[in-house]
């Protein structure tokens, strides 16, 4: 048997180019343009985030939670190219709705019983994933994510040769079985590429054995550029603010970035560290001395813009990651460097790939508060350091850029499944 499939990408103007705070149309995502025989094309995304919510945060008028949101929803759409659509949100809460050809599933939690060890609830999320793309029935399936998972996808179209392709953001590791198994499975020729954040995460999965002819390293346009933008002066009569967004894990630093603020607090350095984002360890930081004292501040999950407004007007940013951490590079890092922000980051494997010390960015041990504190305060303190820091910025983040953007990944796509065939 033999299938093939016409999938055409129309590049279209972003909704909200030149104005964050614009309004999408309601259905721009709901009903896109029929550019191709809607019979011949179903395509399958599975990945992390909430579809459903965000398509109902920006029908309401709401603004991007991260960097690349609305984009990366506005060229699925393209891809789909009209046809049947089925989105897998693998960090939403269990649903499955139904909205002309888009069909949305949550997968929800695993069972109480199989939370731990996190390879049983791994495996029942991919089993759930799994149980969808056999009720849908793909033509194509463009996966969004790794680890066991993506193994279990991968696993399930290259069996069946359905065409597909990785957009991924993450860290490969030779000692962890699914990477290893996850670069076996993409080396199918059923699989056009794997295309990782950027240069370092890419090379790791070569490392894992993942073919060079499919990897390919992207990034997002940029939400902000440092064209024009002075480097900064720290102002040692206002209080030391610091900026972090992202999960709100363990393994990301935050603990240990609560006690680093509690620390310099109590040194004498007014500190005022603002953590964006949600997760596991809310609670906890909600509850942490530093947050009762007023120098940790938590306002949840929020609007992109409301980031990058706490970033232009605070003195650091901080990537507190443990090396555990499948760290790719944080984009938050791209737009403090971008807007001339110096960063504080841990000794984590990818983040030493990309930077040097004192090259726009300062580096401290992972997991230990106290010792990220002192890097700190000893920036806080030094006012001609500080500068010389910010001044290098620039160069830091020229150094991280990437040619390969993500529609340029979704042109190539369109351009492998043209006319793609497969013996099954």
């Amino acid at each position: 048997m033999r299938a093939s499939c016409l999938v055409s990408v129309i590049r279209r103007r972003s909704l909200t180019e030149g104005n964050p705070h614009a309004r999408p149309p309601a259905l721009a995502i709901k009903h896109p343009p029929r550019t191709a025989d809607p019979a011949r094309v179903r395509l399958a995304c599975v990945g992390h985030g909430d579809h459903r919510a965000a398509l109902r945060r920006f029908a309401a008028g709401g603004s991007e939670t991260y960097q690349g949101q609305r984009h990366s929803l506005d060229a699925l759409d393209a891809l789909a190219a009209g046809g049947p659509l089925l989105v897998v949100s693998l960090d939403a809460p269990r649903y499955e709705e139904e909205e002309g050809t888009l069909r949305m599933i949550g997968i929800g939690e695993a069972p109480r019983w199989m939370a731990r060890p996190r390879r049983l609830a791994e495996s029942w999320r991919s089993r759930s994933v799994i149980a969808a793309l056999e009720s849908f029935a793909p033509t194509h399936v463009l996966l969004r994510t790794m680890d066991v998972v993506g193994c279990g996808v991968l696993d399930w179209s290259t069996r069946r040769c359905v065409p597909s392709a990785a957009i991924i953001a993450g860290r490969f590791e030779r000692a962890h079985p699914a990477s290893l198994r996850f670069a076996k499975l993409a080396n199918h020729p059923s699989v056009a590429f794997v295309g990782n954040h950027n240069r370092v995460a890419t090379a790791s999965m070569l490392d894992c054995g993942l073919d060079p002819a499919k990897a390919i390293a992207w990034d997002w346009p940029p939400a902000v550029v440092p064209d024009g933008k002075p480097p900064r002066t720290r102002n040692g009569s206002l209080p030391l603010r610091l900026v972090y967004a992202g999960s709100l894990l363990r393994t990301k630093g935050v603990l240990d970035l609560a006690d680093a603020a509690l620390a310099l607090e109590r040194s004498g350095i007014a500190v005022r560290l603002t953590m964006f984002g949600d997760g596991p360890e809310a609670d906890r930081l909600s509850r942490h001395p530093a947050a009762r004292s007023g120098a940790l501040l938590l306002p949840g999950r929020t609007a992109h813009e409301n980031v990058l407004d706490a970033l232009s007007t605070c003195d650091l940013a901080v990537v507190p990651s443990h090396p555990e951490f499948p760290e790719g590079l944080p984009l938050f890092l791209y737009e403090a460097l971008a807007l001339r922000v110096p960063a504080v980051l841990s000794e984590h494997p990818v983040l030493l790939a990309y930077f040097r010390d004192g090259e726009g960015v300062a580096f401290a041990p992972p997991r230990d508060g106290t010792r990220l504190a002192k890097v700190i305060a000893a920036l806080a303190r030094d006012a001609s350091r500080y500068e010389l820091l910010s001044q290098a910025t620039l160069h830091a983040w020229r150094s991280i850029q990437c040619e390969v953007r993500y529609e340029d990944l979704l042109d190539r796509l369109s351009a492998r499944w043209r006319g793609d065939t497969c013996t099954r």
